[in-house]
């Protein structure tokens, strides 16, 4: 009887560890993505869309209850990198808006930093989905992040090397409203693509993203469609 007890208070632990229980259909597609997580993710024909979902659409629409699931597994560094970052390639599609959160927690794993940057500057453009988002919690997530010069070793782009740095610079601008930046030169299309920027470009963009006063911004993130 005390051994029972035991192993369904192991079992529950483990499912409460791994997130909570998705329905069987998006289950289903949890583990096809787990099975192939670098086929799970594919180019978008442009690069200002690098990245689009070949698995893991249903997931993207599975609320904040996918979400965890998702973050919990993506931030568990027992798991495969390339199969971590898939995970976070979800959550970038996700319609919820619980996902800045989570890829905001990212942000934290320096593994992760690269694309969790990329990706919450993406949202609400050409090619992603649109959810509701609080600019302010995001500009000062990236803020600290501006100038690392960790490298981006990205398994569906291995010949590019982009700068963690330069992904949450692109990332910052687009959040807060390239317009904002047009006097150093920013176009609606920054952060689009895979950012990278040479040392001269980044003394222009850096003091300016600095001295953005982000208390004093709308909730409302302008976006291109």
């Amino acid at each position: 009887m005390l051994l029972a007890c035991c192993l369904a208070c192991s079992r529950k632990s483990a499912r409460g560890a791994a997130g909570p229980r998705l329905s069987a259909g998006l289950e289903s597609e949890l583990s096809a993505l787990h099975a192939r997580p670098s086929e799970a993710i594919g180019w978008g024909g442009k690069a200002t869309l690098p990245y689009v979902l070949r698995v893991g659409d249903g997931l993207a629409l599975g609320g904040p209850t996918a979400v965890t699931r998702l973050i919990r597994e993506a931030l568990d560094g027992r798991r495969a990198r390339v199969d971590r970052l898939a995970l976070l390639h979800v959550i970038g599609y996700s319609t919820a808006p619980s996902a800045d959160d989570a890829l905001i927690q990212a942000l934290r794993d320096p593994a992760l930093r690269p694309l969790a940057a990329y990706l919450l500057g993406r949202v609400n453009r050409a090619g992603y989905p649109e959810r509701r988002r609080d600019r302010r919690a995001i500009l000062a997530a990236l803020r600290p992040y501006l100038e690392d010069v960790t490298a981006f070793d990205d398994p569906w782009y291995p010949e590019v090397h982009p700068r963690a740095g330069d992904l949450a610079l692109a990332a910052f601008l687009a959040v807060a409203d390239p317009a904002r930046f047009a006097h150093v030169g920013v176009g609606p299309s920054v952060g689009l693509g895979i950012a990278q920027f040479d040392a001269s470009r980044r003394a222009e963009l850096l003091p300016a993203c600095r001295s953005l006063d982000i208390d004093d911004l709308s909730d409302q993130q302008a976006g291109e469609r």
